[in-house]
């Protein structure tokens, strides 16, 4: 606490201050949801801090620029922007994962709505509760504009379905009970033709007419 305490944020960089979750959205949010997005919105105060002590040095080099080669001065300078770029970067990435985590709990309009607004002072940006409103409204007013489809035509279009449905699962049907009644079917076996040889050949009826007489 007293290592935060020491780096206050500059008046002018209002954009290192945690974005506020905007009214409209945290009154839907249940415990679990809010928790963690102060977490985040923690995680997010810390880097601003950071970013303010290498302010402090950045102030430091420039005003004893005179005293430090230009070599050295150059080195530091270089390397004190790469960290707050850096750092600015990661505290935007934590904004959007916190718009991440809350969008699925809105629906579809204003998520779409939201997504095209980037944050700022508040997380979804400012005046949502007037943009949702309006949304409202232009949905409100398209229905009213919008002309009502005749029941016979929405009959029709119904019948059509139906009867598309009921061919293709009766085609379906057919085909797997065709299926089905040839894998079963008994198979075929050649009947056997017994070998007439070694049998003995029955005599002639003349012969045998002749024989008693």
């Amino acid at each position: 606490d007293e290592l935060f305490k020491k780096y206050e944020l500059p008046i002018n960089c209002k954009f290192l201050t945690p974005p506020r979750i905007n009214p409209e959205v945290e009154a839907n949010l249940n415990t679990l949801h809010s928790t963690r997005d102060q977490t985040h919105s923690q995680y997010q105060f810390r880097l601003s801090k950071a970013l303010a002590a290498l302010g402090i040095s950045l102030n430091v080099i420039l005003e004893e620029e005179e005293n430090i080669p230009r070599a050295s001065k150059d080195r530091i300078l270089s390397s004190i922007a790469d960290s707050g770029r850096l750092l600015c970067s990661l505290f935007n990435d934590i904004s959007l994962k916190r718009r991440q985590l809350i969008l699925p709990l809105m629906n579809k309009h204003i998520k779409t709505l939201v997504e095209q607004i980037p944050p700022g002072d508040f997380l979804f940006g400012p005046d949502l509760g007037d943009k949702i409103q309006a949304i409202k409204t232009m949905e409100k007013v398209g229905k009213e504009i919008r002309v009502p489809q005749p029941l016979y035509n929405r009959y029709q279009q119904n019948s059509v379905a139906f009867q598309k449905k009921k061919g293709g699962g009766a085609e379906k049907s057919h085909t797997a009970t065709s299926g089905q009644l040839n894998r079963r079917r008994p198979t075929y076996r050649k009947r056997e033709v017994r070998s007439q040889r070694g049998r003995l050949s029955m005599p002639q009826k003349s012969s045998i007419h002749q024989k008693y007489r």
